[in-house]
Order: structure tokens, then C-alpha cells, then sequence
């Protein structure tokens, strides 16, 4: 399903591309762009053809938005980078993925549970192994060959050190810091935005005036990582860039990269 003009899924899309054969539907949001998708529409429309409905979605974002669970969802999946891992050129981090109940039998991988020992003191196990390899062999739905159990106990650290508070602030952040760079940087000549009057999520994009290569060389030439070239997507992204701002920006850090382009 393509786009539309605001850079959202449009749900008369979703409605002309699912029938009563499609098997499951997946939708990521925020999307590619960084906008954030009308969840409950779009699902609201799946369920209307009893397919599975897969949410891709950003850890961090739910820390505002509205969690797969409650747009009913059936699984939802996502990278696990954002929870305290390095960026270490894309690798390696972990995936995450979550499941209603009545599907936790159909999942791949260990499960580990929460439960209390003799005592009652709180301890974790391996739960549903007769799903595994070693019990029902050639039928398993759980074959276990490499692990990211430590990048993922990782994300458990970084998500108890934040706790629910912390992780809604920081959030917060992200989606502040990405607003301030784009009303930075849509003020400046030869800059505007492409989805105006959108909620985005990290990644934004801004359409330009300006000699992208030039734009991407006099960055990289002040040590910073320029923004995604759109123009090869198709005619509609031309001249278009797609910039991310995290929590790991600075205020001094945008202010810097709008001066270096307004002169580049």
C-alpha cells in the first residue's frame, strides 16, 4: 500500500487492498517518515476481514502513544536498538516481538516467565517449552540456534533504570527535539515541510530548494550524518529529505546543524 499525500496510510488503501483471503496485514507506525499512522482506523478495517493485524512500531513512541493492545492488534514487533544499545553500524541489537494470548503457542523463540520460587521470592523461567526442539522435535515452533539474550537484557536494564515515569519523559523528549529541529529548519529559505499538520515521531520530512549532494557534503564535512536523499523513492519525494532527531541530540547540536544549512 503506498502512501498517501500526508504521508499516511489512507484507510480507503487498506480497504481496496484486504479481503476475506488476506491472512494478515502489517502496518508500521511511526512509518518510514515518521508520521504516525491512524492505528485504530486502519485496524478498525483489518477486523473487518478477520485478518491478523502485525504493528511494527518504536519502543519509545509508546511511551506517549497508544499501545498495540489497545487499537487490538493482534502481534506486535519492533527493533530493540533504542533501548540502550549502541548503534554500532546496525548490529547487533535485538528484536521484540509480543502476542495475544491465543498465539503464544504459534511464536518462535523461548519464552521466559515471571513467577515466584518456595519462598516467593520473584524469579523468571523458561515457560511453554513443550513448543522447543528438545520436546517436540521435528513440530516445534521455537528452534533456537543464536541468541541476543545480552543486548536484550540490555533493554531490560535501560527500561528498569527509566521506569514508567522516565520512559514516558524521555518520550517526550524525542518527540520535542524532533519538533524543534523541524520548525528550525522549515523556517530557513529553500526549506519546507512535505507533511504539514502531522504528528511525526523521530524522523520528519523536509523538502528543499537546494542542491541535496551539496547539502550532504558541507554536513559531513562538519561531522554530521546528513539526511536520507527521498528523490529516488519516486517523483512525488523530489528534492525531498528525510532527517532524524533523537534524545541523544542537544538543543546546541540542532541550532548548529539549521546554521550550517542556511548557509550551505
Amino acid at each position: 500500500m503506498n502512501v498517501s499525500e500526508n504521508g499516511a496510510i489512507e484507510k480507503d488503501a487498506v480497504e481496496g487492498s484486504v479481503d476475506d483471503d488476506t491472512a494478515a496485514v502489517i502496518i508500521q507506525s511511526p512509518n518510514f517518515f515518521g508520521v504516525v499512522e491512524d492505528m485504530q482506523a486502519l485496524s478498525a478495517v483489518i477486523k473487518s476481514r478477520n485478518s491478523l493485524f502485525v504493528a511494527v512500531v518504536n519502543p519509545l513512541s509508546l511511551g506517549i502513544f497508544m499501545p498495540p493492545g489497545e487499537y487490538k492488534a493482534d502481534i506486535a514487533v519492533g527493533e530493540g536498538q533504542v533501548l540502550g544499545s549502541t548503534m554500532s553500524a546496525g548490529g547487533a541489537t535485538f528484536g521484540f516481538m509480543s502476542v495475544k494470548k491465543a498465539l503464544e503457542w504459534k511464536m518462535p523463540g523461548r519464552i521466559v516467565g515471571q513467577t515466584t520460587d518456595k519462598n516467593g521470592n520473584r524469579g523468571f523461567v523458561l515457560t511453554l517449552q513443550s513448543r522447543e526442539q528438545h520436546i517436540r522435535r521435528e513440530k516445534a515452533t521455537s528452534n533456537i540456534c543464536t541468541s541476543a539474550s545480552l543486548n536484550a537484557l540490555a533493554g531490560c536494564v535501560f527500561l528498569s533504570g527509566w521506569g514508567n515515569d522516565g520512559f514516558k519523559n524521555l518520550a517526550e523528549i524525542n518527540l520535542s527535539k524532533a519538533r524543534y529541529a523541524f520548525n528550525k529548519i522549515k523556517s530557513l529559505e529553500g526549506f519546507k515541510s512535505k507533511f504539514e499538520n502531522k504528528v511525526f515521531f523521530n524522523e520528519f520530512v523536509i523538502e528543499t530548494s537546494k542542491n541535496i549532494k551539496k547539502i550532504q557534503n558541507v554536513l559531513l564535512k562538519n561531522s554530521i550524518l546528513g539526511p536520507l536523499n527521498l528523490s529516488g523513492i519516486n517523483e512525488n519525494f523530489k528534492n525531498c529529505l528525510l532527517f532524524c532527531v533523537t534524545e541523544q541530540r542537544t538543543k546546541a547540536e540542532i541550532d548548529r546543524l539549521t546554521e550550517i544549512l542556511a548557509e550551505a
